[in-house]
């Protein structure tokens, strides 16, 4: 019987383990260029002040890649949070920029963000390879949708 207990626990070990990465993080990306992926990401997000995901354009004729997310609604927001997600998530990417009605709502670059959070004790890098931090910070941005 405990040999049985043993092999039970061990298979559900196995399970619970291989589910980490459902939710968001399983469109983490190395590129820009994986759309799929990119909207995965993007579309995920909540947005501040009832803006919604639209679409996206991806830049990546040449680096610095980049992405220009649409969103609709009516209002203007800050887009900090889900920048720092988006940017852990896709590795080569490089400036993100935030659109309503062709209106420029956002604009960030992977260096300036990364200064912000290092300033703040972590990095885009460290949130990229540490999933349980990045998780948080996803967490953190769709919690809070009052932003």
């Amino acid at each position: 019987m405990k040999k049985i207990f043993t092999i039970l626990f061990a298979i559900f070990l196995l399970v619970a383990c291989s589910k980490k990465q459902e939710g968001l993080q399983q469109y983490k990306t190395k590129y820009v260029g994986d759309n799929s992926k990119v909207i995965g990401i993007v579309s995920g997000l909540n947005y501040p002040n009832g803006l919604k995901y639209k679409s996206i354009e991806i830049q990546s004729e040449k680096e610095p890649y980049g992405l220009n997310v649409n969103l609709e609604g009516q209002q203007e927001a800050s887009f900090f949070d889900q920048a720092v997600v988006t940017f852990a998530m896709i590795e080569n990417l490089g400036e993100l920029r935030y659109f309503n009605n062709q209106k420029e709502l956002g604009s960030f670059s992977r260096e300036a963000v990364d200064l912000i959070l290092e300033a703040n004790g972590t990095n885009l890098n460290e949130l990229n390879k540490d999933d349980d931090k990045l998780q948080e910070y996803i967490d953190k941005v769709n919690l809070d949708e009052s932003k």
